[in-house]
């Protein structure tokens, strides 16, 4: 079944809705429409609003998955969401799908979620930064989309909020996040493993840095401890060279 390529859209490009049902007790989310059907790989559409850069999953990842797959089959199903006209489009799971292809298997199960288009690509983030599969930017572009629903607010706005912490003492900002406004952020960044006013002051910076700089994290050639060095260099050879 042939499909046009889809052209993935920036994350500061994405309308902001407020949305934190998937950081709830997942006991809480069960959904009777929610179903495990074997769905053919060909009735799957890859979603077009992705946490995850599809030009940096890399064939040794997809390689990797091979040999499990084709003597185990896929054993955690891939999540997914009926579209009209009969197909279903893929939340979580696009290495096991990839790799799926590439083990020769026709049909994969899949968890058939009814959910909106925030719902799906919150749990699209949710499942990568649980297996780590995302990039320190993707990471950081996500925290900050979320954030940005949970506040109703646009990116730009949700920004200015994070940095307005990065002026304030400690206390300040202990009070500041401590706020009915902030509540939901907090118990969202203690699951993740992170702190507010740290991903405001180390996170944040990374989704203005040269381009150059963002690529070589995206690709791994350097940690973001190395990119926060190097961004301060202003002459843009040097730091290339760097």
């Amino acid at each position: 079944m042939s499909r046009k390529k889809l052209q993935p859209k920036s994350v500061f490009d994405m309308p902001t809705e407020a949305h934190v049902s998937f950081f709830s007790d997942p006991e809480e989310q069960e959904n009777e429409k929610d179903l495990v059907l074997s769905l053919s790989l060909e009735e799957i559409e890859f979603a077009s609003e992705q946490p995850r850069d599809r030009d940096y999953i890399t064939d040794a990842e997809i390689d990797d998955l091979v040999p499990s797959i084709q003597k185990h089959g896929v054993l955690q199903p891939l999540i997914v969401r009926y579209k009209e006209g009969g197909d279903y489009e893929l939340i979580a799971g696009e290495r096991r799908y990839r790799a799926s292809i590439k083990a020769g298997l026709e049909t994969v199960p899949a968890l058939v979620k009814n959910v909106s288009d925030f719902e799906a690509y919150e749990i699209a983030l949710i499942e990568n930064l649980q297996r780590k599969d995302l990039n320190p930017l993707e990471k950081t572009a996500g925290i900050l989309r979320l954030s940005s629903q949970m506040l109703n607010l646009n990116t730009k706005e949700m920004i200015s909020k994070f940095y307005k912490l990065t002026n304030m003492s400690q206390s300040q900002t202990h009070n500041v996040v401590s706020s009915p406004e902030w509540q939901e952020i907090n118990i969202v960044f203690k699951r993740l493993g992170k702190e507010v006013r740290s991903f405001a002051v180390h996170d944040l910076p990374m989704l203005t840095w040269p381009v150059e700089l963002q690529t070589a994290i995206r690709e791994g050639h350097i940690q973001p401890g190395h990119g926060r060095v190097i961004s301060k260099v202003k002459d843009p050879e040097k730091r290339k060279q760097l």
